[in-house]
């Protein structure tokens, strides 16, 4: 029996057909899969042209993976089975991975043969549905088909050398023409680029949250690419100038192992990162009401270490920046991110750096594979991250607002956590857009002043500032709060409104980010400018943890006046004698992460 389509085909010709067809189809189930856990909408809102694009992306790919049968010689086909096989093998472990770790399976976890047992099985069971049965079925289908009818002609398929040649560069230039369809479609409705060479190119910079992303927009192929690319050169091996250059630099920064600046020492550690918290909310009034009560009663105590000066340093990675430099001291690279390309790695952290048995839990509304996100707990020593499946409960309940799920998840933790803990949270209602309310609008959205979006802001500002207000009382009324230091920091500065006459006059560049100190038994106001970078050694004097020789490459704000803040390399806010040492980080920080100096120290 033969199809009527194949008719006129070899048989060489119908299982390249077939083959590229059951590729298509593999690699169209995962993106299903992919966009359903992450949107469960996804399919009635794909267009008609993504649908398009995704074929054009696959029949690409399938032009790549089948080139064995273009190129070998006759005896030598067999082998396009073994990639046939492979690609099924790596879409079954997506649609496992997926749903719980929101982003593709790194082909480096293909590896961990040393994790095969009882527990994976356990695993695989639980995750498995009938439906992954469709990336199984076209290649079992299309083998029967092979051995029953076409194996021989396909063997026996006469291609002489040259024709071979011709042929394979033919599948390539298909690719090639493919590729370009779809990049050149995407440049010309998008002002971010989304192709595999603009990302590896330093002047124009693509941050994928999800390398998952860069599937979906760019296939199979230059995924594995972009894959491979990345682990080959994402280590930068230092010259012997470059060498100097860091351990010079390294050699001047401030050398102390006091801790006469500690009043937190034993004391629990709560650290709040508050997504888009610009300083110019602080003490502002909307028709004459405080938008943020609870923060500015905090800023106000003479006992509080304030600045609301703090300049923005985050590049890429944006949220993930901000946490970045306050865990560890360094700065951000400027072309790619370190959760993203170097999530793996050993880093300092001030959490490695607390006295005595303190227990560790970092708390956010993320979920797993976002940012790299719990890969980079652990590395900044936690030994618990709760995330955003742990909210599922509480955000039904409080009606999808974020900030008030997870400051009450935080608050159940801390009261059964042992003391002296240390509890990381990150917060997310803050985070644009701002084109709508939250779900439950607030006060001060029925204003007339300032423009939609800024309103829209200040409602979610509005609501963080509540929620932290009633979790502060709990630990009160608790007796924890007394035995804590408060620490409170904005990840970036957020501007809100491209106009500046949106917003309020407060902050007319609308860069300045807040940080507070609570019940350190150093309050002062720090004028500045500072830097987010200078917030890890102010930690490690706070928390006592100066017995780390690593102080980052920022100065402590207990120790020093701090008049100014390299925003990026190239770019300085105040000036003081530190201007020169403080724009030399910005280099000496990216040498020490490319050459994954920490991991060779640790």
């Amino acid at each position: 029996m033969k199809l009527p389509a194949l008719k006129k085909l070899s048989p060489l010709a119908t299982f390249f057909v077939l083959a590229a067809l059951c590729i298509i189809v593999q690699l169209l189930v995962v993106d299903n899969y992919i966009g359903r856990n992450l949107n469960p909408h996804y399919m009635e809102q794909l267009t008609a042209t993504q649908v398009v694009l995704h074929l054009v992306n696959h029949l690409a790919d399938a032009t790549v993976l089948l080139l064995p049968l273009a190129l070998l010689p006759a005896r030598w086909r067999w082998t396009q089975w073994i990639v046939i096989w492979l690609l099924t093998v790596w879409c079954l472990a997506q649609l496992l991975y997926h749903p719980t770790y929101r982003d593709l399976m790194p082909f480096s976890s293909f590896l961990l043969v040393q994790n095969v047992g009882d527990v994976l099985w356990e695993s695989v069971k639980g995750s498995w549905r009938w439906g992954f049965l469709k990336v199984i079925i076209p290649p079992v289908a299309l083998w029967a088909l092979y051995q029953w009818k076409l194996k021989r002609g396909v063997a026996q398929a006469a291609t002489k050398g040259k024709r071979r040649l011709w042929w394979g560069l033919a599948m390539l230039l298909s690719f090639v023409m493919l590729r370009t369809g779809v990049d050149i479609y995407y440049y010309s409705t998008d002002d971010e680029a989304s192709s595999y060479t603009s990302h590896l190119h330093d002047s124009y910079c693509v941050v994928w949250t999800r390398t998952s992303n860069y599937y979906k927009l760019n296939g199979f192929v230059p995924y594995a690419a972009y894959c491979a690319t990345t682990s080959i050169f994402s280590t930068h091996h230092l010259s012997e100038a470059e060498c100097v250059e860091v351990e010079q630099f390294l050699a001047q920064q401030p050398i102390y192992s006091d801790n006469s600046y500690a009043q937190g020492t034993g004391k629990n550690l709560i650290f709040i990162v508050v997504e888009s918290l610009n300083s110019w909310v602080i003490d502002l009034r909307v028709d004459g009401r405080e938008v943020t009560p609870t923060l500015n009663r905090l800023c106000a105590d003479d006992a509080s270490l304030v600045t609301l000066r703090m300049k923005s340093q985050v590049k890429n990675g944006r949220s993930s920046d901000g946490i970045f430099m306050y865990h560890t001291g360094l700065l951000p690279l400027t072309t790619t991110t370190v959760a993203m390309r170097y999530g793996e790695d050993s880093f300092p952290s001030f959490v490695k750096s607390l006295p005595g048995e303190y227990s560790t839990q970092y708390v956010c509304c993320d979920e797993p594979g976002l940012w790299n996100v719990t890969a980079m707990s652990q590395g900044y020593g936690y030994k618990a991250f709760h995330g955003k499946d742990d909210l599922t409960e509480r955000l039904e309940n409080n009606g999808y607002v974020l900030d008030k799920a997870l400051l009450e998840e935080a608050g159940d933790l801390m009261s059964r956590e042992r003391q002296p803990f240390a509890m990381f949270i990150a917060t997310a209602g803050m985070h644009q857009p701002y084109a709508a309310p939250t779900t439950s609008p607030t006060w001060v959205t029925k204003s007339h002043e300032y423009t939609e979006a800024v309103r829209n802001y200040l409602d979610r500002v509005v609501i963080f500032d509540c929620e932290l207000g009633i979790l502060l009382d709990r630990l009160d009324r608790e007796g924890i709060l007394e035995n804590s230091v408060l620490i409170i920091a904005s990840d970036h500065n957020e501007l809100v409104d491209d106009d500046p006459r949106g917003r309020p006059s407060l902050d007319a560049e609308g860069d300045n980010c807040v940080f507070l100190a609570v019940a350190t038994g150093n309050g002062r106001r720090i004028e500045g400018p500072v830097g987010q970078i200078d917030i890890y050694p102010t930690l490690l004097d706070i928390m006592g943890g100066n017995s780390q020789p690593w102080k980052g490459l920022g100065y402590s704000l207990l120790r020093y006046n701090i008049t100014s803040a390299a925003t990026a390399p190239g770019e300085m806010a105040g000036a003081s004698s530190l201007s020169g040492r403080q724009q030399q980080a910005w280099r000496v920080s990216e040498l020490l992460i490319t050459s994954r100096h920490f991991n060779e120290s640790k």
